[in-house]
């Protein structure tokens, strides 16, 4: 099966040009285990056993008159895809040091790692953004460790089929949100940082459960609580930095398009972007998932996605180009603030993935990146940064503060309308 390349597949190679480095552009998962680690040719071997059941990783892009098409990697070598690294500080983000010493650079790769502790080994997914999105990793990685009998992956819908009305229906009821992005907006200035410079990466773990329980007690979503934490969090930072909020901050918010139980195994970008207003000015944190609430409500982020999967599929390209600047330019959104689930359980060579973090990419221009992800019933918040902006661990330690935060207020019994 052919992979189908869309506006993301040529949007993020384009992207290449932008970037300060390469590695950039790639993000990905780290799985940790504990006790003995597995060999590098039994994880290529093991690897290279379930390719036939995901097309897309033995295929590259081409690009010809304009036009990004996927095809056949006649040079693949799975030996060029797995290997082995060396784990950097824990503070530095491993992208540049591990894409870096790739020759040639992969558009996906597997390092296998020593742990940061005793008996601890990781293994770490990296892939380009042109290749897929958090889900389409996840999926993969279901696929190549999932406990369960893996079923082969699928492809998003075809190429754009262009029925102008439809588009135009679905994206005008989305327009005033794309032209409100005209309006100034708080945001940290886009900062074309020098090739080699430092990329500050932090994570923090809470249990999924903290989460879960102030969804449950606000009737909210875990990722509304996500983004609530996240508005209290850069508030702190903001305050800390002898700065006073004001008014609305603009983050961009990634959508899955994904249509449950159709494209459950879509490996593929089948995403779109969607800004949301955090409500920084206010104090109260149980105030600010209420604003939160109001401003995510699920028939606005469905108005989203039907718009998105028009432009991916029923409108010319430059249309699709349009949307993602006005909604993904640094100059209209402060940071991006994405997540994903991986569900089931992972082992690799029979040993049990007990750990995932993690590494979020960094778009040209933008400040930082932050990427939750949970597994096993641990939720784990990634942050990266431009080497000028801040420290990451801060906003990370101040997310987290901010769910216990948020949990002790539902505890004693305000509600977010109260």
């Amino acid at each position: 099966m052919k992979p189908h390349a869309n506006l993301w597949t040529k949007t993020f190679l384009g992207m290449e040009e932008l970037a300060a480095d390469p590695s950039d552009l790639y993000f990905g998962l780290i799985l940790r285990g504990q006790g003995p680690a597995p060999g590098l040719e039994d994880l290529r071997r093991h690897v290279e056993k379930r390719l036939p059941l995901i097309p897309a990783l033995t295929h590259v892009p081409e690009t010809r008159g304009g036009r990004v098409t996927w095809r056949p990697d006649d040079t693949f070598d799975i030996a060029d895809h797995v290997r082995t690294g060396q784990r950097p500080e824990p503070d530095i983000a491993p992208q540049p040091a591990l894409i870096g010493s790739a020759s040639p650079r992969p558009l996906w790769g597997l390092w296998l790692l020593a742990g940061p502790g005793d008996g601890q080994w990781e293994v770490c997914w990296l892939g380009h953004h042109a290749f897929g999105d958090a889900k389409a990793v996840a999926e993969i990685l279901r696929v190549l460790f999932g406990d369960e009998e893996p079923a082969a992956t699928a492809e998003p819908p075809g190429g754009p089929r262009h029925r102008p009305l439809r588009a135009t229906v679905a994206v005008g009821r989305v327009l005033p949100g794309l032209l409100a992005t005209y309006r100034p907006s708080e945001q940290w200035p886009p900062m074309m940082d020098p090739p080699g410079a430092v990329r500050g990466w932090a994570h923090t773990q809470v249990p999924f459960t903290t989460l879960r329980g102030v969804a449950n007690a606000s009737e909210a979503t875990v990722n509304q609580v996500h983004l609530a934490a996240m508005t209290a969090a850069l508030r702190g930072l903001e305050i800390e930095n002898g700065r006073r909020p004001r008014g609305r901050l603009q983050i961009c918010l990634p959508l899955d398009l994904r249509v449950p139980a159709q494209d459950d195994h879509v490996v593929a970008n089948h995403l779109g972007l969607m800004r949301v207003p955090l409500p920084w000015d206010l104090p109260s944190p149980a105030d600010q998932l209420a604003a939160v609430v109001r401003a995510t409500r699920t028939r606005t982020i469905e108005r989203w996605k039907r718009a998105w999967r028009e432009i991916l599929t029923n409108t010319p390209e430059p249309i699709g180009q349009w949307a993602h600047q006005r909604i993904g330019h640094p100059r209209n959104t402060k940071l991006t603030v994405s997540a994903v689930n991986i569900s089931g359980s992972l082992s690799v060579s029979d040993s049990p993935i007990t750990e995932i973090v993690p590494l979020p990419w960094l778009p040209p221009g933008h400040a930082c990146f932050t990427l939750l992800a949970t597994y096993q019933g641990i939720t784990t918040q990634s942050v990266l940064t431009h080497g000028g902006t801040f420290a990451p661990g801060r906003l990370a330690a101040l997310w987290a503060r901010a769910l216990d935060d948020l949990a002790a207020s539902f505890q004693s019994g305000r509600s977010p309308t109260s």
